[in-house]
């Protein structure tokens, strides 16, 4: 039982110096300055002091010449980490939102928002719209804040020309559609089954649309 349990033993040592070894290659530079071989035969008779396997502890071959040092490194912070409450200070205040993308909407590689309200097949009205296009713009002073520009976007602007309500939605996926290398929305509506033969309101008739970007933010019907 004894010499079965020392066995064991042996072979785990081995198993983890053999995962040792290769975590120590793995971190080494990439330079051809020295053989990469694993050192000594791959039999267990290596030199004296080798981890087991065959071939120096330092897993073969000189350490080389002229390349670039081990580039493996470990970085931990030093405190807990935590969070600030900056909301007012990013313009977010009173945003209310259950679905939020961040989509670089005008290409000048800083995420905007696009903020969806929970609401169902109603239209909102302008002055105070349930989805909102928030731009991510320089503050003045320094530093950036989110500006709502979910009018002037076109987001929300509904199929049938209705100018005082926002049309009716409920997500929106970000992809460039027609590939001239902006983002463009898939605006998800959803639906009331029950409602499609015999629509009460306008915004029961909305339905998931296509908007194309001209490059900067603003969208229109596809």
């Amino acid at each position: 039982m004894a010499l079965r349990s020392v066995a064991r033993l042996g072979l785990f040592l081995s198993v983890s110096c053999v995962g040792l070894l290769l975590v120590v290659s793995g971190c080494g530079s990439d330079d051809s300055g020295g053989s990469s071989g694993s050192g000594g035969s791959a039999a267990s008779g290596g030199t004296a002091g080798s981890a087991g396997i065959g071939g120096t502890a330092g897993v073969g071959g000189s350490a080389g010449t002229g390349g670039a040092p081990p580039s493996c490194d470990v970085y931990a912070t030093s405190a807990a980490p935590s969070f600030v409450r900056n909301t007012a200070a990013w313009g977010l205040e009173g945003v209310v939102g259950n679905r939020i993308s961040a989509v670089d909407l005008d290409g000048d590689d800083y995420p905007d928002l696009i903020v969806h309200g929970l609401s169902n097949n109603t239209r909102a009205p302008n002055s105070a719209p349930t989805s909102l296009i928030l731009m991510n713009r320089p503050k003045a002073g320094g530093g950036r804040e989110f500006v709502d520009e979910t009018l002037s976007s076109g987001y929300g602007v509904p199929r049938d020309g209705d100018t005082e309500n926002q049309r009716s939605t409920q997500l929106a996926v970000a992809a460039d559609v027609d590939n001239d290398g902006d983002l463009d929305l898939f605006s998800g509506t959803y639906t009331d089954k029950t409602k499609l033969d015999n629509p009460q309101t306008p915004g029961q008739l909305d339905r998931s649309e296509v908007l194309l970007n001209d490059g900067s933010g603003h969208f229109s019907l596809a």
